[in-house]
C-alpha cells in the first residue's frame, strides 16, 4: 500500500521537492513494491511485502540516507534499484525514463548507477590485483584499458597510495579495502552510488576519513548518493536528508537537520530514543515497554504498520486506517495518523531539552 497524503491524492516520487524548492532529481521512485515468498514451490505460500509502496527521489549532488533497524527493506530497495531484483509494481525513472521493466539494466544505465556492498572484501576478488580490479569498469563500459597514471590517480582520489595497485585485495587492510570498492565505484563517474551499510564495520575515526572523501568528491563529480545504514547519527552527519524506514515503509523524510528533533514520527522518536539512550539519556515519560524496538507483531496488512509497537497508538483508528503523510514545512513529510502540531505537543513535554534547538532551526529556514 501506497501512502497517501491528508488531501487523498497519490505522492509525487519526492514530495518535499516543491517545498524545498529543489531542482529536477536524478533518481525518482514511485509507488514501489517487492514481495517475498515463502513456502514449498506448488503450494500457497505467504507473501511479506520487503518494500511496500515506497516512493522518493535523489536529487542531483544530493546524500539521501536510508535509515531503519535490520529487517526493515533497506537492502532490498538498494536490489530494487539496481535492478538485482525487479519491483512488482511501480516506477523508477532514471535519466528521464522508467528503468523498472528493464532489468538486467543495459550496460549505459549499470555504468550510471553503482553500487557499494556492505561484504567489502566479498565484492573484491582476493586473488587479483587492485589494478585489474580497478580496471574492470574501463574494459566494460569503455572497451579499453586505462594507462597506468588513469589508476594512479583514481586510487590517490580516495586516499590510497599508487604502490597499492600492485597487491593482491586480500592483503589489503579494511580501511583499505573499503576506500578500493569505492575508487571501482567512482571509475565509470556514475550519477548516483548506493552505499549498502559500507561502513558499517568501520571504527570512528575511519568513518570521518571517509564521510570527508565523500563529501569531496560529491563536490567533484556532483555524485548523488543513497546512503544505507542503521547509524542514525552518522547518516545526520553526513546526509542532505534522512528518509526513515519501517517494513518497507515510509515513515518519515525530510532535511537531516530537523529529522533529528521535534516533531517526529513515533518511530523515528524511538531511533533516536534508541542512540540517546547509549548516552545514558533518554525522554520522559515515553511508554517504552509497549515501544519495545526488539518487539515483533504479525503485519495484518491494515493501518499503520507500526502500529502494533507504537507507544502513541490511536487505538481503533492504527489499526484499520494507512496514515496520511502530513507535512511539517520545510520540506519534512511524516505518516501519522497524529496531525504535526498534535505530534509536537506530545513530544514537547518529553524532549524538552530538543525543543528549543528545534524552535531555533525553523525560524533559520
Amino acid at each position: 500500500m501506497a501512502h497517501r497524503p491528508a488531501g487523498g491524492a497519490a505522492p509525487s516520487a519526492d514530495p518535499s521537492r516543491e517545498a524545498a524548492g529543489a531542482e529536477a532529481p536524478v533518481l525518482a521512485v514511485e509507488d514501489l513494491v517487492y514481495r517475498y515468498r515463502r513456502g514449498r514451490i506448488g503450494q500457497r505460500r505467504a507473501e511479506r511485502p520487503a518494500v511496500d509502496g515506497m516512493s522518493f527521489a535523489i536529487r542531483p549532488g544530493e546524500v539521501l540516507a536510508l535509515v531503519g533497524e535490520s529487517g526493515s527493506g533497506k537492502s532490498t530497495l538498494a536490489r530494487n534499484l539496481l535492478g538485482l531484483r525487479p519491483p512488482e509494481s511501480g516506477r523508477i525513472l532514471f535519466g528521464g525514463r522508467d528503468i523498472a521493466a528493464e532489468a538486467p539494466y543495459p550496460r549505459p544505465v549499470k555504468r550510471r548507477l553503482q553500487i557499494v556492498f556492505q561484504n567489502i572484501a566479498g565484492s573484491l576478488h582476493p586473488l587479483k590485483r587492485l589494478s585489474d580490479v580497478l580496471s574492470r569498469p574501463y574494459i566494460l563500459y569503455e572497451n579499453r584499458r586505462p594507462a597506468s597514471g588513469e589508476l594512479g590517480a583514481l586510487v590517490e582520489s580516495v586516499g590510497l597510495k599508487r604502490s597499492l595497485l600492485g597487491k593482491v585485495t586480500r592483503r589489503l587492510s579494511g580501511g583499505e579495502r573499503q576506500r578500493a570498492a569505492l575508487a571501482r565505484a567512482y571509475a565509470p563517474r556514475p550519477d548516483v552510488i548506493v552505499l549498502d551499510e559500507a561502513f558499517s564495520a568501520l571504527d570512528v575515526s575511519m568513518k570521518a576519513r571517509v564521510s570527508q572523501l565523500l563529501l569531496a568528491k560529491k563536490n567533484e563529480l556532483g555524485t548523488s548518493y543513497l546512503f544505507i545504514t542503521h547509524d542514525l547519527p552518522f547518516a545526520q552527519h553526513l546526509a542532505d536528508r534522512v528518509m526513515v524506514m519501517y517494513r518497507g515503509w515510509l515513515c518519515e523524510i525530510g532535511p537531516s537537520r530537523i529529522v533529528n528533533s521535534p516533531p517526529f514520527h513515533p518511530y523515528t522518536e524511538l531511533l533516536v530514543w534508541s542512540a540517546m539512550a547509549l548516552e545514558g539519556l533518554a525522554p520522559r515519560h515515553l511508554d517504552l515497554a509497549r515501544a519495545d524496538l526488539s518487539a515483533t507483531s504479525a503485519d495484518t496488512g491494515r493501518g499503520c504498520r507500526f502500529q502494533a509497537r507504537c507507544p502513541r497508538r490511536l487505538d481503533g483508528r492504527c489499526e484499520t486506517e494507512e496514515p496520511p503523510l502530513r507535512s511539517a514545512g520545510n520540506g519534512h513529510l511524516i505518516a501519522c495518523h497524529h496531525t504535526v502540531e498534535g505530534l509536537a505537543a506530545l513530544q514537547a513535554a518529553e524532549w524538552p531539552e530538543q525543543a528549543p534547538a528545534r524552535q531555533k532551526q525553523g525560524n533559520l529556514q
